[in-house]
């Protein structure tokens, strides 16, 4: 599947706008789905209600006309939902009392996850007949820039995936994958962390020592890499042939290149992405030995 994003979700409005949706947690995630959701402008902020006792969290959504309830109203606010959204940290005291408080109040229900290694199999083993979606989001998603990758149940139906490809559109671009390659998908959220720790503090760095005062010199990095991005988005060049068509003979690119290429600059950058998957991996590894899928 091709990536859909937010302007191919408009499409779909009709099929958001009269819903009812509940998100249970409103932490950084959950806000940031909720703030998405109502910059969208495709559904009345008077139908989402985000669930959590977070005060500084809730603060953010002061105004929105999003309405906050205690944690404590969860269920009953889940119950008269079409949508529910979990987004609560998977430690096991948490959602063996969300499972115990929501009961049957998800089924026939669409469940959208954003619990990091809580697999779809075991959220339907306890959402006894809910629909599950599980998510990856990023905190994009408040301004509707998001890149979500998803996986679906097999109980979701085409009208749902039309209710999905509106929800997740009100968040930016999307693209549904498989469950197992969430890991590296939840890796690739690390990549702005990976550029910033390892590439553009160390180019900030040169210009400084060259002169150039630290804001300028973060604005070089910034607006020559923005450039760069742009230039690759639009013309849909691989990554590796835009590096050797700007490389002019004899000059600085080149230079730089071979420098790169005898370090193993490409190499050891592929191995920084690889440990932060299998992290991602280990992670969900470990959650999933907490809470058995079936």
């Amino acid at each position: 599947m091709e990536t859909e994003n937010a302007s191919e979700g408009q499409s779909s409005a009709n099929a958001l706008a009269e819903k009812r949706i509940a998100i249970i947690g409103a932490g950084n995630m959950g806000n940031s789905l909720a703030l998405g959701l109502h910059q969208s402008k495709k559904i009345d902020a008077s139908r989402i209600v985000a669930c959590g006792d977070n005060a500084s969290k809730a603060l953010q959504l002061s105004g929105t006309g999003i309405r906050v309830a205690g944690s404590a109203y969860g269920a009953l606010e889940a119950a008269g939902a079409d949508i529910v959204v979990l987004a609560i940290k998977p430690n096991r005291e948490a959602l063996e009392g969300l499972f115990s408080s929501l009961g049957g109040a998800c089924s026939g229900k669409l469940v959208i996850s954003v619990m990091n290694g809580v697999s779809v199999a075991y959220l339907e083993s306890r959402l006894t007949g809910a629909k599950v979606v599980r998510c990856m989001p990023d905190i994009n998603a408040r301004e509707g820039k998001s890149f979500t990758g998803f996986a679906a149940s097999g109980k979701v139906t085409e009208k749902d995936m039309e209710t999905l490809r509106c929800f997740f559109g009100c968040l930016g671009e999307f693209e549904q994958i498989g469950e197992r390659q969430f890991a590296a998908w939840t890796g690739a959220s690390c990549l702005p962390g990976i550029l910033a720790h390892a590439v553009f503090s160390s180019c900030q760095s040169v210009f400084e020592q060259e002169g150039f005062s630290k804001g300028l010199s973060r604005g070089l990095v910034l607006k020559k890499s923005l450039s760069t991005l742009n230039s690759l988005g639009i013309s849909g060049e691989e990554f590796a042939d835009y590096g050797k068509r700007v490389a002019s003979k004899g000059g600085g690119t080149e230079a730089a290149n071979l420098l790169a290429d005898k370090i193993e600059l490409a190499w050891g950058m592929g191995e920084v992405l690889k440990a932060a998957i299998e992290r991602c991996r280990q992670i969900e590894r470990e959650v999933s030995g907490a809470f058995s899928s079936v």
